[in-house]
């Protein structure tokens, strides 16, 4: 973007005023949607129309607080070059001021708290890895990397990361690779394709060991960002359909045309020649499911309703054009991810062990990972200001996620999968030295 076009407001096309939009799927690309409707194309919000299958919003920056505790299924590394991202949190107020936007709001918190790691990668229970900021390659590997990024994508699709680079590479055991896949969620047998677009979409490798750059938001996703987005959007009149299911469209037999959007278990809902679908093709959050303390989170391998997935399998199947959703549902062992997220209350002492153990205060230390672990365990730490409530309650809390979850623990000997959140906090504190 450039000031030139980023502050040009472009008259409204004619007729939008005629024009409806259905916004199919609830997270943050759905509501985006919604907001550039009515703010850059002038349409008003009356108009719009957003299906949600939940019954709550944000998709997996979605955050939930209850008296047993807090729970955020995922983790965003924001950056200041995600344009589009902050071009929308610019138009919307803070809910704690309107007077500000979300973009300032976010701005003066990372002023307050930047984000800075001495301890990105521990390892040995609680040790920082001594080569963390090493990122010395090899002639032949650091070839090999430059070419990479610069590769056509045709010359990448159906190849693995590995395919690429060797699945006994050096690459697999530098600092860089540690530092950017455990943050990214990549393994290597993901997608050398998707990878390349990250490594050059990705502009803070050079100091990523320290996590300098990288971004937060005031409070968590959910108050930060989903609940101002949706405040604003139901100030402008749209309409908010929730627990609303969409599992088909119906089309021309060209598949260019939407008519009608099939609801599970209700109407269909009409859709004429001048209106707007867009459609929210999956979600990291279909299927998911939750443990607690003492119970495991239940792996759902439900392939018949896989929430928006499923639309897309419905429209490949009638037409090739719509690619081939295979690729990314056929292989559920290799796709699906396990989070977890703690909530500690009355015992300040253990955070304030932690700051100490990393050597940053709580919201400014950003992702740790333990290599040793057998699930490559990682978390972020934050700070009292995560939920609005968290000072008065007396709670901290942190975030923490398993890569290869399917492996036997280090200290729990089972796959984290199979165990439940006092055992994966176990494995957690083993790491840390304090087991």
């Amino acid at each position: 973007m450039n000031i030139y076009n980023l502050f040009y407001k472009a008259p409204a096309p004619e007729g939008i005023e005629e024009r409806n939009a259905h916004i199919i799927g609830g997270g943050i690309a759905g509501l985006a949607a919604a907001v550039f409707l009515i703010d850059d194309a002038g349409m008003p919000g009356k108009n719009i129309t957003l299906y949600e299958k939940r019954n709550s919003l944000g998709g997996c920056c979605d955050a939930y607080s209850g008296e047993a505790g807090y729970i955020c299924p995922g983790e965003r590394e924001l950056e200041p070059f995600m344009e589009c991202l902050w071009y929308l949190c610019s138009k919307i107020p803070s809910l704690e001021d309107p007077s500000i936007s979300v973009l300032d709001e976010s701005v003066r918190a990372n002023k307050d708290m930047p984000i800075h790691s001495e301890s990105r990668l521990l390892c040995k229970q609680g040790h920082i890895y001594e080569k963390v900021h090493d990122y010395r390659m090899s002639p032949e590997l650091l070839l090999k990397m430059e070419h990479f990024t610069s590769i056509p994508e045709k010359d990448l699709e159906d190849m693995t990361i590995e395919d690429y680079f060797g699945k006994d590479s050096e690459f697999f055991h530098s600092s860089l690779w540690w530092c950017y896949h455990s943050m990214l969620a990549f393994k290597p047998y993901h997608s050398a394709l998707e990878a390349q677009r990250y490594f050059n979409r990705f502009g803070l490798l050079n100091r990523l060991d320290y996590l300098e750059g990288i971004l937060h938001t005031k409070r968590n996703d959910k108050d930060s960002v989903i609940k101002p987005i949706h405040k604003w959007l139901e100030d402008q009149g749209v309409t908010f359909r929730m627990d609303t299911a969409v599992y088909d469209l119906e089309m021309d037999e060209a598949c260019n045309t939407v008519y009608g959007i099939k609801i599970k278990n209700q109407e269909t809902i009409p859709v004429r020649a001048q209106d707007y679908v867009l459609l929210t093709s999956g979600s990291m959050m279909t299927n998911a499911s939750y443990g607690d303390n003492t119970h495991i989170a239940e792996i759902n391998r439900d392939t018949e309703d896989m929430g928006l997935f499923t639309v897309w399998k419905n429209l490949a199947a009638r037409n090739k054009k719509f690619g081939n959703p295979d690729k990314f549902l056929s292989h559920i062992d290799k796709t699906k991810w396990m989070s977890f997220f703690l909530t500690v209350e009355d015992y300040p002492e253990f955070f304030e062990r932690l700051e100490k153990m990393t050597g940053s205060k709580s919201g400014t230390g950003g992702g740790i990972t333990f290599m040793d672990s057998g699930w490559e365990m990682s978390l972020v730490i934050y700070d009292r200001d995560y939920f609005p409530d968290q000072r008065e309650k007396n709670r901290d809390v942190l975030w923490g996620d398993g890569l290869f979850g399917e492996r036997i623990g280090s200290y729990i000997k089972k796959p984290m999968a199979e165990c439940t959140g006092n055992e994966i906090i176990e494995e957690m504190l083993y790491h840390f030295g304090m087991l």
